[in-house]
């Protein structure tokens, strides 16, 4: 009985959320091709179907295309056209949906990178079919409509999916801890919001709007890379709200009264938002892979312990060191040991020479990992036999070796 419930609550949010979005996307309806600017109910409907039960999907299929229906009628499209958008709708929706639980629903099992891929290239290629089978019916249904018009139809359906269905499926299935903006994110929030609210009498000239909008498209890039995947969605729907609401009301700078117009603002949304998620995930599998290598940094550490290995970065050109990950080396301060020359200064009379001449034959060695043996001072002024590894070089991050201590 609770999960009936619990399921009857979960139907009324979904009715009232898809008939709140459908009659705002209908407020943007191109009037030369019947169609939303973005249909945000779209993506609302895949994100549901992508983190939801099968079992439950009947209900939410029949839900949207009653209320579809419902909603059109109520903005004044014909019974024949709300039907057809409906059916459409539906029928590139569930096999997406489908296709994507098949292969995508285990995150464990793929990359960040692969599952946005995919879902990029699913959204395209259905909404380019949807858009084209929109086109052959309305046009069997002796609608004056251009085969060009199936791109409104498409980028509508492909930016509603990528706004809405990405923040259920990051927030499902891609856990991350608590985020707290910073004033500089607060700052590009606000420097976005204000971009779209302009009124269109201080940004008349066209070189104007185009500044403001790369303007806008960097800012978005930023945020991408500073903002956790799950919070970012939460900004890729605002940005959505923000500019099909400023639109409606003639503000920004993508107000343009003609149908080129519309699609050129549809063409930049999707844009932005399809780079905000490739970018996101190219940051997002770089710190995951980057954490990773600590934690296994940290484990070997702890493993041997005894040996207390120090890692480091050593750069030829300017014959300085960086330790990573240590306070000291060997109970040396790394603030003592910056340079080549004072690491020597504490090696064994008969290794300093030898030592900077393995540094410098490693440099330019990519063919395998080198080790070598030396003597170092210690704290407790006697000499203590060091292994130093040196990975293959690097041409970006340098030499990168490890020292430790030979039991």
């Amino acid at each position: 009985m609770v999960g009936w419930r619990k399921a009857l609550w979960y139907w009324l949010a979904f009715s009232i959320f898809y008939f709140g979005l459908a009659m705002f996307s209908l407020e943007t309806r191109d009037s030369w091709s019947l169609s939303s600017s973005v249909w945000l109910p779209a993506g609302l409907v895949l994100g549901v179907l992508c983190t939801s039960q099968p079992v439950y999907w009947p209900l939410w299929g029949m839900s949207a295309g009653v209320l579809h229906i419902l909603t059109s009628l109520l903005y004044g499209r014909s019974f024949d056209v709300a039907l057809t958008f409906a059916l459409i709708d539906l029928s590139v929706l569930f096999p997406l949906a489908i296709i994507w639980r098949s292969t995508c629903r285990y995150p464990g099992h793929h990359s960040y990178r692969t599952e946005v891929f995919f879902l990029l290239a699913g959204v395209y290629t259905t909404s380019i079919i949807g858009g084209l089978l929109s086109i052959f019916i309305l046009k069997l249904l002796n609608y004056p409509v251009l085969i060009s018009h199936f791109s409104t139809w498409a980028l509508s359906n492909a930016t509603g999916c990528l706004s809405g269905a990405s923040f259920f499926i990051f927030r499902r299935f891609f856990r991350e801890p608590r985020h707290h903006f910073n004033g500089l994110q607060y700052a590009l929030l606000f420097i976005i919001s204000v971009i779209f609210m302009l009124p269109p009498e201080l940004i008349s000239p066209i070189l104007i709007k185009q500044a403001l909008l790369y303007l806008a498209l960097g800012v978005s890039l930023v945020l991408s890379v500073s903002l956790p995947l799950n919070i970012l969605t939460v900004y890729l729907l605002y940005l959505t709200l923000l500019i099909n609401l400023t639109t409606l009301l003639g503000y920004g700078p993508l107000v343009v009264n003609e149908p080129q117009g519309m699609q050129a603002s549809q063409l930049y949304l999707l844009v932005v938002v399809s780079l905000g998620l490739i970018f996101a995930v190219y940051k997002k599998e770089n710190s995951a892979r980057y954490e990773k290598l600590r934690q296994q940094l940290t484990l070997l550490c702890h493993l041997l312990e005894s040996q207390q290995p120090v890692f480091f970065q050593f750069s030829s050109g300017t014959e300085r060191f960086r330790w990573s990950g240590n306070q000291s080396v060997f109970g040396i301060a790394c603030q003592e040991l910056p340079t080549l020359l004072l690491l020597q200064a504490r090696l064994h009379p008969e290794d300093q020479k030898a030592f900077a001449e393995y540094l410098s034959a490693c440099h330019g060695n990519a063919n395998g990992t080198n080790q070598y043996s030396v003597r170092l001072l210690l704290s407790d002024q006697k000499y203590h036999i060091v292994r130093c590894s040196i990975a293959p070089d690097h041409s970006v991050l340098g030499t990168i070796g490890v020292l430790m201590l030979k039991n």
